[in-house]
């Protein structure tokens, strides 16, 4: 990875082991000008940076225990179950709920996919949780991963103010 490296490096070791964040600044670095450092705002790296942070989000999948999902995402606890637990749709519910990026609720989409694949773990969730394919159906209609209507609306808006603008000039050639 080329964006986000260390970030990726701290999600894995965050995933295995307990950490501890001394308060005193251990590094400084250098800010370049013209946002030349890596990490710097250009379009090929904020390109990137978004491809390697969806790469990076199927680490969580590794969570193994419900106290590690909760540490990780505490809004988990609400779908905790005492007659049994599914931490991969568990995963997948409260990605959608995070937002941090349009691409989380693909991911968490694309999980549920693979889950209600597997008849076995389709029923069990369907018993814990209440949750079957026409509920999966209905969230592929809510969740806009790809950011597709976003766009769509804005293309409709701008269509809407050329068709205006092509109006204006038509108005005044005729003049």
């Amino acid at each position: 990875m080329a964006q986000t490296g260390d970030f990726d490096m701290w999600v894995r070791l965050c995933l295995k082991y307990e950490i501890r964040v001394p308060p005193e600044k251990l590094v400084r670095f250098c800010v370049l000008a013209n946002e030349a450092n890596a990490s710097g705002s250009r379009p090929e790296s904020r390109i990137r940076s978004t491809m390697e942070l969806y790469s990076l989000i199927n680490n969580y999948p590794a969570i193994e225990s419900f106290e590690k999902m909760v540490a990780v995402f505490p809004e988990a606890t609400k779908y905790y179950r005492a007659d049994g637990l599914d931490l991969k749709f568990v995963l997948v519910i409260v990605a959608p709920e995070k937002k941090p990026f349009p691409f989380t609720s693909f991911f968490g989409i694309e999980l549920l996919f693979e889950t209600i694949a597997d008849p076995a773990r389709a029923k069990a969730i369907k018993d814990i949780y209440e949750f079957d394919y026409f509920d999966l159906i209905n969230l592929t209609g809510k969740h806009d991963g790809f950011s597709f209507e976003r766009l769509f609306s804005n293309n409709q808006s701008l269509s809407g103010e050329r068709a205006t603008v092509d109006k204006i000039k038509k108005h005044w050639q005729n003049l």
